[in-house]
């Protein structure tokens, strides 16, 4: 069986530069939630940052806003970057990096709150917890988020096509696994490094980020594939720029995240 030129392509990436965008969009998300998002409104109300971990931040003070913070930063800052994207629908890695930014906010924060709907962990079972009667504001917030999950992933697909053109299944894959997998890498190494490690904070962290790099390889199975294919597919070549850049800013991640104090 011949294979199309889409396909083909698929195995001309290189892994690496992949890796680096899809690193570097995941460290992002992850300081920007709780280092930007948490940390700044921390600031803003008089608190002082006392440790910082892929999973959690913890500040002297506690207030509504500041554990809204996280989330609503996942939502700004993933549609700005989604905003650029559809702006300038360009082929190369920074649109690539710019759509994996995009992806990673608005999912996260989708996810993140059918989690919190569903179990006592993160932000919004903080913010759910209290609120009367428990049930029907914890199926709602199920239901949105899951709701909002499959509307981001059927907006990502059609942003994908404005920039990368239709495309095969296993071109999408190879675009999207790498970067899980790399960010799930990443952040596991980090949770280890800031000393809070256990198997429950493991499981949750690598689970989230490979199921988020495995929901973008799907959305090729959202209403894109009567899309026709290309003749001169867009191809990603090694990028040592950016490669280096993530090797940087993973082992500073690594090295530096949960390290800035106690959180008691």
């Amino acid at each position: 069986m011949s294979s199309s030129p889409t396909d083909t392509v698929a195995v001309r990436d290189s892994p690496a530069s992949l890796a680096a965008v899809g690193t570097l969009a995941y460290i992002g998300e992850t300081l920007g939630h709780e280092a930007v998002g948490h940390g700044g409104a921390c600031l803003l109300t008089g608190g002082r940052v006392t440790a910082v971990t892929p999973l959690w931040m913890h500040c002297t003070v506690q207030t509504s806003l500041l554990v809204l913070s996280g989330p609503l930063f996942n939502v700004v800052f993933g549609i700005a970057c989604g905003a650029m994207v559809y702006a300038r629908p360009r082929p190369g890695l920074l649109t690539l990096f710019l759509w994996l930014s995009c992806a990673f906010n608005l999912l996260v924060a989708c996810g993140y709150l059918a989690v919190g709907g569903a179990v006592t962990f993160g932000d919004w079972a903080y913010l759910l917890a209290g609120l009367e009667p428990a049930g029907a504001w914890r199926a709602s917030a199920v239901i949105l988020g899951l709701l909002g999950y499959y509307a981001v992933l059927r907006g990502l697909g059609r942003l994908y096509l404005s920039f990368a053109g239709p495309f095969g299944s296993e071109t999408l894959a190879i675009r999207t696994l790498w970067p899980g997998a790399s960010a799930a890498v990443v952040a596991c190494a980090a949770v280890f490094a800031s000393g809070h490690a256990d198997l429950a904070s493991l499981a949750l962290t690598l689970g989230c980020t490979l199921f988020v790099g495995w929901s973008l390889s799907r959305i090729y199975d959202f209403g894109l594939r009567e899309q026709p294919m290309l003749a001169h597919p867009w191809i990603i070549g090694v990028k040592p720029g950016w490669i280096a850049a993530a090797v940087l800013a993973s082992l500073a991640f690594v090295l530096l995240v949960g390290r800035t104090s106690s959180p008691g």
